[in-house]
Formats: structure tokens, sequence, C-alpha cells
């Protein structure tokens, strides 16, 4: 079986997506203590404008790779109804692209708890979409940095691509099930949408 393959199994991508909830809570956790830490070295000595924004923009993109993550487990329990669907290309970059942000989140993550601003507050502005020149990182497993450039766009449209993808089995019956999806799976499918749709306006 290859690593593609493998991929479009439901068993790998539930792991690939219960480890990442794993890792996103340890690093909120994480985050929280250096927040916490930060709040407390404000009461007693100020602290540095670099400091203060490379904390609130490490945040805002903690916030919405958990959004994305959400959206990414919602969609794949739709699999255990319709998993024709799951075979897209767009499926796999999805995974791919959250695997690379999750190791840029522990990077992140561990140069803010070094106080490492000098790297943190250029990284948090591209990640963030402030900044679009990628900043000099060097990250594990051959992962490039620029591969992430503009990923709220770039995942919001594999999102709908899947989406799409989704409503079309039902409509033709590509899905891979010869059965009537449950009427909480056409619920669900629904909710994701919406959700997706109102955060890209």
């Amino acid at each position: 079986m290859t690593l593609e393959e493998l991929a479009r199994q439901p068993i790998f991508t539930g792991s690939i997506v219960i480890c990442a909830l794993v890792i996103t809570y340890a690093v909120v956790r994480c985050l929280s203590a250096v927040t916490t830490g930060t709040i407390r070295t404000i009461a007693n000595a100020s602290i540095s404008p670099i400091e203060l924004e490379s904390i609130e923009l490490a945040g805002n993109f903690h916030e919405d790779l958990e959004q994305l993550i959400l959206w990414v487990v919602s969609i794949e329990k739709l699999s255990a109804e319709l998993p024709g669907p799951f075979d897209d290309h767009s499926w796999i970059r999805l995974l791919e692209l959250i695997d690379t942000l999750e190791i840029i989140r522990k990077e992140l993550n561990a140069k803010l708890q070094e106080s490492n601003f000098t790297i943190a507050l250029p990284l948090s502005r591209y990640l963030t979409g402030q900044k679009t020149t990628p900043p000099e990182v060097t990250l594990p497993n051959g992962k490039q940095i620029h591969s992430v450039s503009h990923w709220q766009d770039t995942s919001h449209s594999l999102i709908l691509r899947m989406l799409s993808r989704i409503e079309d089995s039902l409509t033709y019956g590509t899905g891979g099930n010869p059965q009537e999806v449950s009427d909480s799976f056409r619920k669900n499918l629904a909710n994701i949408k919406e959700e997706v749709l109102q955060a890209g306006d």
C-alpha cells in the first residue's frame, strides 16, 4: 500500500486528526502558560511592544488553526457514511497542510517560551497574513515555511472543494455507499458548509 493509499484510509485520517487535536491541546496549554507568565511580567515591569505583538498574533494564529482542525474533524466524520469523496487529492492536501502548520505551531511556541521575539514576531506576522515574505525559519522533517503561504485561503478553498465533492456524491450516487445517508449526515454537512461560508465573508 502506497503512502497516498494509506492516507485515504479513514483510520489513518482519524489518527492524523486525533494527533493534531492532542498537539493542539498541549500547545494551547503552553501558550496559556506563556500568556500567564507575560501578564505577571507586566505586573512587575514594562513589556516591549514587540513582545506584546508577538503574543497577540500567535494567539490569533492558534485560534485560526483550531477552527480549521475542528472543521476537518467534522468533515472526516462524514466519511463513515460516504467514503468516496475522501479519495480526492484535495483531502490529502488538506491533511498535509495541517501537518505542516502543526510543526510550525510547535516551532512558534518554542520561540515564545524562549522569549525569542526576533523570530517569533516575523513568524507570527507571516502566519496571520500581515507579512507576505516568509521569515528565515528552519523546520524539521524537510518542511518548508513557504508551503503555508496564505494558508487560510488555501485551506478554505480545499474545504469548500471537499464539501462540493460530498454534495456531488450525494446528487449522483457516487459516494461509495449504496444506502441513503442519514438525516444527521445531511444536517451536519449543511452546518459545516454554513460555518465555512460565514467565515469566508
